[in-house]
């Protein structure tokens, strides 16, 4: 930490530096009263420490920053994962459903009799259901 004192007494003490702004500031601080040097010296400590923390700060936002970022980029990828697998999900949906279609009804002859099998037509009426059921999301949404 930086020692008011010390800090001061640096500027004070100071010789000229050639630069007529910079020794004008000089000697400006050498003509204020103790009693105000002391709180300019707690000032400068106290804007020293805010530096420092800021700089901390501003690392953990780079951080933070930077792991947002990846989490968003991860979400990106993983839905894009989620949607292809949900897509090739229906299309087996689909080609169960046809296979089961031509299963459950059997012609009989020439006149297109047809016989029930319940038992397969219900499967196929559930496998509908279940692909319907994304697209009313879809458009519910």
């Amino acid at each position: 930490m930086i020692e008011n004192k010390t800090l001061l007494e640096e500027l004070l003490t100071r010789p000229k530096t050639g630069y007529p702004n910079l020794d004008r500031i000089y000697d400006r601080l050498r003509g204020i009263p103790g009693w105000a040097r002391e709180l300019i010296g707690k000032l400068m400590i106290d804007v020293e420490l805010l530096k420092k923390e800021g700089v901390g700060l501003r690392r953990q936002c780079d951080s933070l920053r930077g792991t947002i970022q990846t989490m968003a980029d991860n979400h990106v990828e993983e839905k894009a994962r989620l949607e292809q697998e949900r897509d090739a999900a229906q299309a087996r949906v689909a080609k169960l459903t046809a296979a089961l279609e031509e299963i459950a009804w059997i012609e009989v002859d020439d006149k297109n009799d047809w016989i029930n099998r319940p038992e397969l037509y219900n499967v196929v009426i559930m496998s509908r259901v279940a692909l319907s059921a994304p697209k009313r999301e879809e458009r519910e949404a």
